[in-house]
């Protein structure tokens, strides 16, 4: 076995259980093997990744298998119906039609998409991550740190979220929301902090620089 950690990213809600997104990355080969927590509860079923180099890796949840067990035994494996991850593009969840424009940096079509998401799942915070990346990359930067703040107060874990706002308080070299976020972020994550808080050095160094 080769193990790979991670992250669990997003969590969807779809035809009654969670698909689980986790930046632990898989081979295509390696679909069907599980996904464990740090107390090496299994939380999900290795199962697809998206297109793109940066891959997006998903597993399906443990309740599914659980009803599997539950059900009639089956003598065939022969079906006629197209799992939703090979549905056609406009098909499949919002969680997926996404990925590609994103990588894409279409943002126009991220909008068009995480627009209709949120309308959906309004609940969702990866939903409004989206919205806030579109955003972002066709600079309503007013409007993404909205969504953006939206994300992270749906899911106070967001640690995507939060560098997200960092990334747009660094911008507008707003140190004290920088300061309150870092808080924030390493809570999550020592390493992003690590690299957040130099970030802030070097900002008031730049400034008391200018000022002299």
């Amino acid at each position: 076995p080769q193990p790979s950690y991670g992250r669990i990213k997003g969590k969807y809600n779809y035809d009654g259980g969670l698909i689980v997104r986790a930046d632990a990355g898989f081979t295509l080969g390696s679909s069907g093997g599980a996904l464990f927590d740090e107390q090496f509860n299994l939380v999900g079923i290795t199962t697809f990744k998206s297109p793109g180099s940066q891959g997006y890796f998903y597993s399906l949840p443990v309740e599914w298998i659980k009803e599997l067990m539950l059900a009639p035994d089956s003598l065939s494996l022969k079906t006629d119906e197209v799992p939703f991850w090979a549905l056609p593009m406009e098909q499949r969840p919002y969680f997926m039609q996404v990925v590609i424009p994103m990588q894409n940096q279409d943002w126009a079509d991220v909008e068009r998409i995480a627009q209709a998401w949120t309308a959906q799942e309004p609940q969702a915070a990866d939903a409004w991550y989206f919205l806030g990346l579109a955003h972002e990359g066709l600079s309503k930067f007013d409007i993404a740190k909205v969504d953006f703040g939206k994300a992270y107060a749906l899911n106070t874990r967001d640690l995507d979220a939060l560098l997200a706002l960092s990334r747009l308080a660094f911008a507008q070299k707003d140190v004290a929301t920088l300061e309150t976020l870092l808080v924030s972020v390493d809570a999550i994550s020592h390493e992003k902090s690590d690299d957040l808080a130099m970030q802030i050095k070097q900002l008031k160094q730049n400034d008391a620089g200018a000022v002299k």
